[in-house]
């Protein structure tokens, strides 16, 4: 998930870029809404930003110490088709012509989500898996902890994912990986999930998954869902 800033003081037009966003692109988040340039300096120093979409006049009035980590993903909005480079500044943002056609628009703003996004290959990606477990508790001898690496590799590039599809689609692949069968890789992988209520700190646990364990221990597939989806958001992998 990308986080987007629009900045631009003509109002309505930044309806039009709400609804833009809100339509057709779902892997993006509206963080914030600035038609002032104190208004949008509040909002980038948060640091919490991804993309700008910015008005070409008000960028002019904008500290280029702000903007310079924001380079790559600016798009500039302006009424001319010429290209604007910032005053002091050598980088030659992207534009877009506020009169141009909305799928140009479009497609810069993917283009910039893809450029962002984090590219991890297999072996990061394990490696990643792995320390996230590791923080998790998981005990690093048991045989369930290697069947869970495999299976949230798999499940972190799927490209859509049902919850019922773990013990029909997913233990299979990892048990014949391993020379086993799916049903050893789930009883494996839930024996190494119980240790972690008792080696993982109460807090600790209770703060990753989102709720108290000491009043409700969930299920093994709800925590495999837990960590696969908060190490989507760690790598920017999407659906």
């Amino acid at each position: 998930m990308e986080n987007i800033l629009i900045v631009e003081k003509d109002v309505n037009y930044c309806i039009d870029l709400i609804n833009i966003i809100i339509k057709n692109h779902k892997e993006l988040k509206l963080v914030g809404v600035a038609t002032t340039v104190d208004d949008a300096l509040n909002c980038i120093k948060n640091d919490c930003i991804d993309i700008i979409l910015i008005n070409a006049e008000m960028i002019k009035d904008i500290d280029i110490k702000y903007l310079k980590k924001y380079e790559n993903s600016i798009i500039i909005l302006t009424n001319s088709n010429t290209k604007f480079v910032c005053k002091y500044y050598t980088q030659s943002y992207q534009i877009i012509n506020k009169q141009e056609d909305i799928g140009i628009l479009n497609q810069k703003l993917n283009d910039l989500v893809l450029k962002n996004r984090k590219v991890y290959n297999v072996k990061d990606l394990r490696e990643i898996i792995k320390d996230e477990l590791i923080y998790l508790e998981y005990n690093q001898t048991y045989k369930g902890f290697d069947y869970l690496i495999e299976t949230l590799f798999l499940l972190i590039n799927l490209e859509e994912y049902s919850e019922d599809n773990l013990s029909k689609n997913i233990y299979p692949i990892v048990a014949k990986k391993f020379d086993t069968s799916p049903s050893n890789v789930k009883y494996n992988i839930r024996n190494a999930t119980v240790t972690i209520y008792f080696d993982c700190p109460v807090d600790k646990l209770s703060n990753y998954l989102g709720f108290n364990v000491s009043s409700k221990k969930p299920k093994t597939k709800t925590i495999i869902c837990i960590i696969e989806n908060n190490i989507r958001k760690k790598t920017n992998y999407s659906y």
